[in-house]
């Protein structure tokens, strides 16, 4: 079988033995898949990414990065070879069949996206920016404590920046939240150059509330979350209903994305509603928006 094009294939979280066995592994199945893969390393310029998570039991998944809002592929550990040349050949379907450019497929992930994504340690280095992720617990550390100075670091890092290995890792003295600061990130980052938010048709549904008690806030993201926590509804929808623009209404969206908030959206050729259900005027939603978050207080 002769490849028809050539494609990079990336690790996190895998030792120096492992990747070593993963090269070995590429090499046995040229010319059996059909793409020539290659081993990139630890980069962040890779068609697909193995991410291998210590915590407990060892656990892998796959994820390719031009469809990034699909979700990971999860995979045996250790990996075998015929797991490989499977999983090989389930990407190369999965890109082979992916619509040439369909409404809302994100075409270039964000920073905030790609540490959101992230489910096993890494390290940041950047501009004397020391950083280490720890999804699994939801933090970050920094050799930076204040969080304004932070927050500007990791707003001025390329969106490219390489995600390294956390092995070995020395003990970082601050620790913040990391979905606060991916929340805050993608708030700030441009929604619009990694979707098309407003296309006609496509309307939206949150799964969760973000944690407005830890999370930046303000007036018509707590409107936002009531409605789109409750229905679909389109960009338009929810810029009208929380009297806000739809720049906001995308960033609000593209930030609950970049946080697993449990994003869901639909297409339609049909034309969509242009006001909320009667139901859902801004009375009566706000009133539950008050209980809503009345409890939420509570619990804290």
């Amino acid at each position: 079988m002769k490849p028809d094009t050539e494609r990079r294939i990336a690790s996190l979280g895998l030792n120096e033995h492992e990747q070593g066995l993963l090269v070995q592994q590429l090499k046995m199945l040229r010319g059996r898949t059909q793409s020539l893969w290659s081993y990139a390393g630890e980069s962040a310029n890779a068609d697909l990414t193995i991410t291998l998570s210590r915590s407990g039991s060892p656990s892998a998944s796959a994820r390719l990065k031009p469809l990034p809002d699909l979700p990971p592929l999860r995979l045996e550990w250790p990996l075998r070879l015929f797991g490989l040349i499977s999983l090989l050949e389930e990407c190369e379907t999965r890109l082979a069949n992916r619509p040439a450019s369909s409404p809302g497929t994100v075409s270039q992930a964000s920073l905030a996206a790609r540490l959101g994504a992230l489910e096993a340690p890494a390290v940041l280095v950047h501009d004397g920016l020391f950083i280490h992720i720890d999804p699994e617990q939801d933090l970050l550390r920094s050799n930076l404590g204040d969080a304004q100075r932070l927050f500007a670091g990791l707003a001025g890092m390329p969106v490219d920046i390489e995600l390294r290995s956390a092995d070995g890792i020395r003990e970082l003295p601050h620790t913040f939240g990391l979905k606060a600061l991916v929340w805050a990130l993608a708030l700030r980052e441009e929604a619009g150059a990694s979707r098309d938010w407003a296309h006609p048709g496509a309307t939206y549904r949150i799964g969760a509330w973000p944690l407005f008690g830890e999370w930046q806030t303000t007036p018509a993201m707590m409107r936002l979350s009531a409605l789109y926590a409750r229905q679909f509804a389109s960009l338009a929808q929810g810029a009208a209903f929380a009297s806000t623009s739809l720049v906001e209404v995308a960033s609000f969206l593209h930030a609950c994305e970049c946080c697993r908030l449990g994003l869901d959206s639909r297409f339609s050729t049909s034309k969509v509603a242009a006001s909320v259900r009667p139901d859902e005027q801004p009375q009566g939603l706000l009133q539950r928006l008050r209980k809503r978050l009345g409890l939420g207080f509570k619990r804290t």
